[in-house]
């Protein structure tokens, strides 16, 4: 059998002391692909911290629940919390009442319970606790709302009839 040699039509390649590295093509296309991912891995962040907040405000629910238990254990009748609203102050009366409306000293009577201020607002809407701090500031000359007493102050001045639960 005769040796194996070299393909005539095909020259060997001579030694040369520069070493092979990238293109400029390769590293851009490196760069891009990183870039595409980046971006997709931002994307996806932005709705986890959504998420994470809409799970806090259903939490919320959960505090009130167990604040409402808490209170109808100490009562000795072992009633849930029911404070009365003036119904007479609504033009239809019992129609244009909403779920989310509770008396005033509902929330100052819950606070030793737990419901704590930021119970009161859904965190996936953190504008309305913004909006009514910076009502409650200019009206008391820079104070800073901290407390369930603050906010029912803060009610007083805009509806004089009863509290809303910020979660809609």
């Amino acid at each position: 059998m005769p040796p194996l040699s070299r393909s005539p039509s095909r020259p060997p390649r001579p030694a040369t002391s520069q070493a092979t590295g990238f293109t400029l093509i390769e590293v851009l296309v490196v760069i891009g692909v990183i870039g595409v991912l980046a971006g997709l891995l931002i994307g996806s962040v932005t709705g986890l911290r959504f998420r994470s907040r809409v799970t806090v405000c259903a939490n919320n629910y959960r505090q009130w629940g167990v604040a409402v238990s808490l209170y109808a254990h100490e009562d000795r009748g072992n009633r849930l919390p029911a404070f009365s609203l003036p119904v007479s102050k609504f033009n239809k009366g019992y129609k244009e009442l909403e779920p989310w409306f509770v008396a005033l000293e509902m929330g100052t009577n819950l606070e030793h319970f737990g419901v704590i201020l930021p119970l009161w607002y859904c965190p996936a809407r953190s504008f309305k606790l913004e909006n009514d701090r910076a009502f409650f500031a200019q009206a008391h000359a820079g104070a800073t709302l901290s407390t369930v007493g603050d906010l029912t102050v803060r009610w007083l001045a805009t509806s004089k009839v009863f509290a809303g639960i910020n979660h809609n």
